[in-house]
């Protein structure tokens, strides 16, 4: 690799501050392996994140033939560092101030844009971009046997419209959620469209669990991290903007940034470093160096306006709160029907000469009828009150209670 600029590094009380004299991007250099930010450019410099020093600076790296590092994404790995080619399978590990190929796979050009991360030290390809088209597939780097690619097959794999160059991604435990993406079917071969669209994956399972209209509201960010608690924050440092998701309920909060923090340079695929409540990130300066600099997590949140809304469209929201409002709503009409239906059962109802339980009839004659009357609207009535019905000539008591039990 020829050296194109020489990197001076400045330790301010503050801050870690960190210069070049010629100007160098470091999109695919920055990576964290414990509290240590890792910085690769010709030479490779540490960052003890917890004490903010430097613990070394310009290391001489070995570079294999033709390895330009900026095609190439750095990960954290089963304790190693790696760096992933951005459009192929090709796959280099960072071991003893050298960086050499450990996989077996071949350069196919075919991964282009894809969304790469690790999941339970996984290393997982989806989706991606080559030779004219886009794809939907789902591999996985076999670090164990064969260091090559294993394709993983998920349910619901029609449901996923062929992608690459996703808007941003978050994990909410075994979920993965993408927030759209590029694609480029299209009428027109080889046209690229951003489509606002979005899916969950289960990487547990192995299946598509939704599919989902993204929040028009909510643009593609310049860069974005995935924090392992409930944020995830996405960075617009033209507008000097900071999206934060809160993951639990999908909800939107807005941050400004000072200018200082909107000289902030991180690209889409450039890493962050994290430690306890402080993110890291790279910043370009009127000096025209780059600086590593830090903002406080707890002060963003705190900070942030809620915009009352979330990554799915107002529409949908609205939706799915009148769908929750309905379906009590029928619950309510359901309980009522019930109730009605329980307090008419077995009803016992007069009209005009007949006796009725609902709709059957029971007795006719009026004499019945004149005593289960009396005995509806009276309760209390006497047993000498009820002889009287059953008294006749002839009849001594002992046949009237007779007649009387008989009836009853």
């Amino acid at each position: 690799m020829i050296k194109k600029s020489v990197i001076l590094i400045i330790f301010f009380l503050t801050n870690i501050s960190w210069g070049q004299i010629l100007q160098y991007s470091l999109d695919n250099s920055l990576i964290q392996k414990s509290d240590t930010l890792y910085v690769f450019s010709e030479t490779l410099s540490k960052l003890d994140l917890k004490t903010k020093r430097v613990l070394h600076s310009d290391v001489e790296i070995k570079f294999p033939i033709n390895f330009e590092l900026s095609d190439h994404i750095p990960f954290h790995l089963d304790d190693k560092i790696i760096f992933l080619s951005d459009e192929s399978g090709l796959l280099y590990e960072y071991r003893n101030d050298s960086i050499i190929r450990i996989d077996k796979s071949f350069d196919n050009k075919s991964n282009n844009g894809s969304l790469n991360l690790v999941y339970k030290d996984n290393l997982y390809r989806f989706g991606g971009y080559g030779y004219f088209e886009s794809t939907n597939l789902l591999i996985s780097y076999d670090n164990l046997e064969s260091n090559q690619w294993d394709l993983v097959k998920y349910k619901g794999f029609e449901k996923v419209i062929p992608f690459s160059y996703v808007g941003f991604h978050f994990m909410v435990k075994n979920k993965l959620h993408v927030v759209g993406f590029n694609s480029h079917i299209n009428k027109l071969q080889n046209e690229t469209n951003f489509i606002n669209n979005g899916f969950i994956y289960d990487f547990d399972n192995k299946i598509i669990l939704d599919v989902f209209k993204v929040n028009p509201k909510i643009k593609r960010p310049e860069s974005y991290i995935d924090l392992n608690n409930e944020y995830c924050l996405l960075f617009y440092p033209v507008s000097k903007k900071i999206l934060i998701i809160k993951k639990d309920d999908y909800s939107v909060s807005e941050y400004n940034m000072s200018l200082r923090q909107s000289h902030m340079s991180n690209k889409h695929h450039t890493k962050f470093g994290v430690h306890e409540d402080e993110i890291f990130y790279t910043s370009n300066d009127v000096d025209g160096k780059i600086y590593i600099r830090s903002m406080d997590l707890k002060s963003v949140i705190k900070n942030s306006t809620p915009l009352n809304i979330s990554i799915f469209p107002d529409n949908i929201l609205i939706y799915q709160i009148l769908m929750v409002i309905g379906f009590f709503l029928f619950i309510i009409f359901v309980f009522i029907l019930i109730r009605n239906k329980n307090k008419n059962k077995n009803k016992l109802h007069i009209n005009g000469s007949g006796l009725f339980i609902n709709k059957t009839q029971i007795f006719e004659d009026e004499r019945s009828i004149e005593i289960i009357r009396n005995l509806i609207n009276n309760p209390y009535l006497t047993n000498l009150e009820l002889n009287n019905y059953f008294s006749s000539n002839g009849l001594n008591l002992n046949h009237i209670n007779r007649e009387k039990n008989k009836f009853i």
